[in-house]
């Protein structure tokens, strides 16, 4: 059994200098799949529930599984454009963070598996990781926050994840999924409940140093 560290990379590994990084994904995935109104139907109160978004659609759940299956290629052209563009970064202080943490890191993303090798091999990141996971973009597949994401983790890396690691995210899914993990959070940029805190990685990079 041993203590890792669990990373999430966006907004905490990689910074999204614009607004609405779900809301562009989501609008250009369904102009992906010729919706003829996208505003309108993301808009709509019932959107997050997916058998109102089948509704609005006028879809199956058949067809919405196709759908699905091209929503991680759609994230990848538009988080792409964005690099490009230079409004997606990483901060040299995150590359410290990465090359000196003294507690192997794995990360927990749950962003396309082709955006995850991009950006990671972009910044020669990807071998800093004992370990990367990320969804399979299938319908129903797992993810953060559910726990049993640790358990896909415990089986591929052949080792138990003691109690004593440490979640670091930006959002309210990576405190949720430490939460039910069980494990301490650490928030990156933001303030949860009950939670350590820090402005940069400079900072956590001491905490997690001298963390007993």
């Amino acid at each position: 059994m041993s203590k890792y560290i669990l990373i999430d990379l966006e907004d905490t590994i990689t910074i999204h200098k614009y607004n609405n990084r779900l809301k562009s994904v989501m609008l250009k995935w369904l102009e992906f799949n010729n919706v003829s109104n996208p505003l309108e139907i993301y808009n709509n109160n019932g959107f997050k529930n997916r058998n109102t978004r089948l509704k609005l659609l006028g879809i199956t759940e058949k067809e919405y599984e196709k759908w699905y299956e091209n929503f991680s290629e759609v994230e990848f052209i538009e988080y792409y454009k964005h690099y490009i563009n230079k409004q997606i970064i990483i901060d040299d202080t995150v590359i410290s963070f990465i090359e000196n943490c003294k507690t192997p890191l794995i990360l927990v993303s749950n962003s396309s598996p082709k955006w995850i090798d991009f950006i990671l091999k972009e910044y020669n990141l990807t071998e800093k990781f004992e370990y990367i996971f990320h969804r399979d973009y299938s319908l129903d597949d797992i993810k953060k926050p559910d726990s049993k994401v640790i358990d896909i983790i415990e089986k591929d890396i052949n080792d138990e994840i003691s109690n004593d690691s440490i979640v670091i995210g930006d959002s309210y899914s990576d405190y949720k999924f430490a939460k039910n993990c069980n494990f301490e959070f650490i928030s990156m940029y933001n303030s949860f409940n009950n939670c350590k805190s820090c402005r940069n990685f400079d900072e956590l990079l001491n905490i997690i140093n001298n963390h007993n």
